[in-house]
């Protein structure tokens, strides 16, 4: 977190979440600026870039929606190109991490098929071939008029391919994407959290290959004109290389580092006591305390039934001494498994 904000602009709080720009997001603005630039579409840039910011949001507000839907939070977010390098707090569990997942991409893709649908209802001529290439820098859906018609459909035009850029990255099964959470996710249940991500690195590093080996057909694969196509294909893989890599170093390294019990002890043991003097409590917004009470409200819940499930397991694993196995209903079945596997997910972490 400390390395992510010293490359990042502070935005502010909204909604008692930090908000904070990554340099990342300036560079592919720069370069966004130079290639309209040297197309003479200087303010077309800037709608472009406008459009970049609100729709990175929407695709970040779409996984914040879903964490605090399943009582997770999340106190940092750091806006990037291609989606935000910080991820919401959600509980240990597979389906819940898929489903948060999942709602980034789920979120470009139905601004994908709202503004696709108005352009294809309100508009003709559009080519839809040409949006669908996220390699290829798209200066002809600039406006050569300045009718309002015009001006409307390159918006739209703006959006849908904004988002669609979005949407194709975050589904490629490599980190930092969306995809590779969702492909630890599933790999979860069966092999253990940390075999997940040890696999989930591995695929991203075969990807990262592959966007290597497309790179060197990219100017057949995906014509285009202006920035050679092969180029984002290069720096993609090389980012998902060193993110895969990023994701092995995080499971070699002991949790806490000089932080012990929550104090950090870097400057001498007399820290503690100047840590205990200056802490305040931080300031909580309404809508932050409002979400603490309904995550509070459901693991309370979650607790609730999982004892029960548990109260319940003692009489089956008797039944199940004296019946076996085949006696069992499926009910009883799913509920050993389900205990069984919320037991190994403990012992893991």
């Amino acid at each position: 977190m400390h390395d992510t904000s010293a490359w990042s602009v502070n935005l502010g709080r909204w909604g008692g979440v930090q908000i904070r720009l990554h340099a990342s997001l300036l560079f592919v603005g720069v370069g966004v600026m130079y290639l309209a630039g040297r197309a003479q579409f200087t303010a077309e840039g800037l709608m472009l870039l406008c459009v970049l910011l609100v729709s990175v949001l929407v695709h970040e507000f779409g996984h914040l929606i879903a964490a605090a839907r399943s009582g997770g939070s999340c106190e940092l977010l750091v806006l990037g190109p291609l989606g935000g390098l910080a991820h919401p707090q959600v509980s240990h569990d597979p389906p819940v991490d898929l489903k948060v997942a999942l709602a980034g991409p789920f979120a470009s893709a139905t601004v994908c098929l709202v503004s696709g649908a108005l352009l294809l209802v309100a508009f003709e001529g559009v080519e839809f071939v040409r949006l669908l290439n996220p390699l290829r820098f798209p200066t002809e859906i600039f406006a050569a008029s300045a009718e309002l018609s015009a001006t409307i459909m390159m918006w739209l035009q703006m959006v849908f391919w904004v988002n669609w850029v979005l949407l194709v990255f975050n589904l490629l099964p490599a980190f930092p994407a969306d995809g590779a959470r969702a492909v630890r996710s599933l790999f979860w249940p069966t092999v253990g959290y940390r075999s997940a991500v040890q696999l989930a690195a591995r695929v991203s590093l075969v990807t990262a290959a592959a966007l290597l080996v497309l790179a060197w057909f990219a100017s057949d694969v995906f014509p285009t004109s202006g920035v050679a196509p092969s180029l984002p294909l290069v720096v993609l893989s090389i980012v998902i290389f060193f993110s895969a890599r990023g994701q092995l170093v995080k499971l070699d390294e002991p949790e806490g580092g000089d932080e012990l019990f929550g104090y950090d002890f870097s400057q001498g043991y007399t820290s503690l006591e100047r840590t205990s003097e200056t802490q305040r409590p931080p300031h909580v917004s309404l809508l932050r305390r409002w979400l603490q009470q309904r995550r509070d409200a459901r693991l309370r819940r979650q607790r609730a039934v999982e004892e029960e499930e548990e109260r319940r397991v003692d009489g089956i694993l008797a039944q199940l001494h004296q019946g076996g196995f085949d006696g069992l209903s499926d009910d009883e079945r799913q509920l050993l498994d389900r205990v069984s596997r919320r037991y190994r997910n403990r012992q893991q972490n």
